[in-house]
């Protein structure tokens, strides 16, 4: 017994010593009041996620959640203090007078380079598209009215292209050109795709070309420091996110966030590789923006010697159901017999390492060759355990303890070879020879040491126990002290 108890507490040492995932943390908790609170603008509006061409995402990530997790870290903290996108718009328009005529000049313009597409004077039109894209720039409207802007890079594009088919040996560099647009329109509007069949072949080609060197140069999708600056003095904002989510080759996904600061006027460029086969959900994806944001805080004079928050935990339950083999060793025959059965455990993970669990196993002693036990019996158990568990990707390891509440039917034990080999009817089978056992409860204290192999929600588990008879201990005629394996499969839901 005193083994056990330093068991149990080394092994509650190890498993709290073990260093915490920092993944899915979020903003730093400060208990202080500060100088000073800076003011922060998430943009776009909606949250871009940039898919590979013929690669289809492996979740569906809820880019609405990331975006509403990410904000509410930052309302929640001391320092800061959000800009709603109300009061983004509010700033639009109330605009000054260069933004406006910048605007209102590119709308106009607009007009006009749809009449000459339509007459096919296409370099009439991409004068004036190029004109029309820095006037939206100048006014900030991509950061306002992406799909507005996004409409004259695709014009832009097509114009562009059409040139180039009139005569490709002298309009050749008219393609790269196409390319730069095809990027832009990317990256405002990431749900416009170039299909063949309703696209001509050659704007596919050339979007796929673009679509391609914008998810493999990271220069493309990075904000440039000046438009980070103009658009923060426009909304008076001391700090600019732009985030987004870009999908990598291999299926995975990094996550992406520019962050201005107005007061340094120096741009950071944060990303975590994200792998959703890591059962990562939408919120946790939030919270990894926010501690990607956290990196930055020696440009507000924010200490950095704090410990992270406490990660909010939702219990979960999981259920097991498998195969039961053991044996007692204190035991009143002659030789040690074996027990099989089955077993249904459900346990409810209340934190990521502390588990409760209770069940139901139904054993059967089985009779030995020599029939020294006449017939095989039932044990019915109801074990009740407390254990510590901790994961590392697809493996895990527990240590528990418990009680475990057992009832037996009745049994009878032959003590001569007569009685063994012609049974207890025999003549010569006095009553003396044979000990009959009613059904009876017993009370064990349980250790139990286990491993889990797998995938959530579906883990193989494999578990050794050992169980100490605190009822009844000294009965010889009694089945005691039992020993025994458990596998099985595992569903957490």
């Amino acid at each position: 017994m005193r083994r056990l108890i330093w068991l149990v507490g080394l092994l509650s040492i190890f498993l709290y010593a073990m260093p915490l995932d920092v993944s899915a943390q979020g903003l730093p908790h400060f208990n202080i009041t500060p100088d000073k609170m800076y003011s922060v603008a998430i943009f776009p509006q909606s949250i871009p996620i940039y898919l590979t061409k013929d690669i289809p995402p492996k979740v569906n990530i809820d880019v609405s959640v990331v975006k509403k997790v990410l904000s509410e870290q930052i309302k929640g903290h001391p320092y800061l203090n959000l800009i709603t996108f109300d009061e983004i718009e509010k700033s639009f328009k109330t605009s000054d007078l260069l933004h406006t005529e910048a605007f209102m000049q590119a709308e106009i313009d607009m007009n006009y380079a749809q009449t000459f597409i339509s007459g096919m004077n296409y370099m009439a039109a991409i004068e004036i598209l190029q004109r029309v894209t820095e006037n939206y720039k100048k006014s900030l409207v991509p950061y306002y009215r992406p799909s507005t802007v996004a409409q004259a890079y695709q014009q832009l594009a097509y114009a562009l292209i059409s040139q180039y088919e009139e005569d490709p040996d002298e309009y050749q560099p008219l393609i790269h050109s196409a390319r730069l647009a095809f990027i832009e329109l990317i990256r405002l509007a990431p749900y416009l795709v170039m299909l063949e069949g309703r696209q001509s072949h050659e704007r596919v080609v050339r979007y796929d070309e673009a679509l391609d060197l914008f998810l493999n140069n990271e220069a493309y999708r990075q904000t440039a420091p000046k438009d980070a600056d103009a658009l923060a003095s426009k909304i008076g904002a001391d700090i600019i996110l732009m985030v987004r989510m870009v999908q990598l080759n291999d299926g995975s996904f990094n996550l992406e966030i520019d962050e201005y600061h107005a007061k340094t006027q120096k741009i950071y460029y944060h990303q975590k590789t994200i792998d959703f086969n890591d059962n990562i959900t939408s919120e946790e994806v939030g919270a990894d923006a926010a501690y990607l944001m956290s990196k930055s805080y020696d440009c507000l004079n924010v200490p950095l010697d704090v410990p992270p928050p406490e990660k909010k935990w939702e219990g979960q339950f999981f259920a097991e159901l498998g195969y039961s083999y053991s044996a007692y060793l204190g035991f009143p025959t002659e030789q040690i017999l074996p027990n099989m059965g089955g077993h249904l455990l459900v346990s409810y993970l209340i934190d990521p390492y502390i588990f409760v669990r209770a069940g139901f196993e139904i054993l059967a002693v089985i009779s030995d060759s020599s029939r020294e036990l006449y017939d095989t019996f039932q044990v019915y158990q109801i074990p009740v355990d407390v254990g510590m568990i901790k994961f590392w990707n697809w493996f895990g390891l527990y240590f528990a303890v418990g009680t475990t509440f057992s009832f037996s039917t009745s049994f009878a034990i032959a003590h001569s070879t007569i009685c063994k080999t012609f049974g207890r009817d025999d003549l010569e089978c006095s009553d003396g020879d044979v000990v009959v056992t009613d059904s009876s409860f017993a009370l064990n204290i349980d250790a139990q040491l286990g491993m889990k192999f797998g995938r959530n929600p579906f883990y193989f588990v494999i578990e050794g126990t050992a169980s100490l008879t605190a009822y009844p201990m000294l009965d010889e005629k009694s089945f005691r002290f039992p020993i025994g394996l458990r596998t099985g499969i595992e569903y957490w839901f």
